[in-house]
């Protein structure tokens, strides 16, 4: 994926979405990703959608943003035990 985000900046995305209980804003999302590296996330809606595209490779829904806009909430699934 061309411009992707870092490791650090998904792992810390992720962190924040389970700290929050797994539901938070495009805009807090992105925000934590920034503060992890210190790498602007000028436009949280394609950090989101970003993020969607690296989890959900395989059709799960690890991540999705409540509206199609994206706008509202941006929560995770459940990982699966085995």
């Amino acid at each position: 994926m061309r411009n992707a985000p870092t490791n650090t900046a998904v792992a810390a995305a992720l962190d924040a979405l389970i700290e929050a209980g797994d539901k938070l804003s495009p805009a807090a999302v992105a925000a934590a990703a920034q503060a992890a590296t210190g790498k602007s996330e000028r436009n949280p809606q394609r950090f989101v959608t970003m993020l969607e595209r690296l989890l959900n490779v395989d059709g799960s829904p690890w991540t999705r943003a409540d509206a199609p806009s994206g706008a509202g909430s941006v929560r995770t699934a459940s990982v699966p035990s085995h």
